[in-house]
């Protein structure tokens, strides 16, 4: 069965990351994890930039993709696997994910692997 996933991700980038290179950064891991699940119909839709506090400004995108439970898992595990969401870059990551007309939001989220297994969770319950 193929199910429709829709995740939307603000991340508030740390100096000296600014909302252009979080953005790109954003892209190559998505590209990565594209290419490292297999999965395809995959889009990631660029918004503009948020305001933020101060002058920084929180980076929000939006991934859509229609694919099989085990692939959705391969991706999002690629994509939150990657240097992009490692040691040196914004620890508080703020999710919106749609699956199968649900909606589930989450916020402050601190760890990568809460959001994998969350989201994992959450198209379980789904099927």
């Amino acid at each position: 069965m193929e199910n429709l996933l829709e995740i939307r991700i603000e991340i508030e980038p740390i100096k000296p990351d600014t909302p252009e290179s979080v953005s790109r950064d954003l892209k190559d891991a998505f590209d990565k994890a594209v290419k490292e699940s297999g999965i395809e119909n995959t889009y990631l839709i660029p918004e503009e930039n948020m305001p933020g506090l101060g002058d920084i400004a929180n980076v929000c995108t939006v991934i859509q993709t229609v694919a099989s439970l085990p692939a959705l898992l391969d991706f999002l595990k690629a994509l939150f696997g990657s240097k992009m969401f490692g040691f040196g870059k914004s620890k508080n990551y703020c999710a919106q994910i749609k699956h199968q007309g649900k909606m589930l939001k989450l916020e402050g989220i601190e760890n990568k692997e809460v959001l994998v297994n969350i989201v994992k969770e959450f198209c379980k319950d789904n099927n």
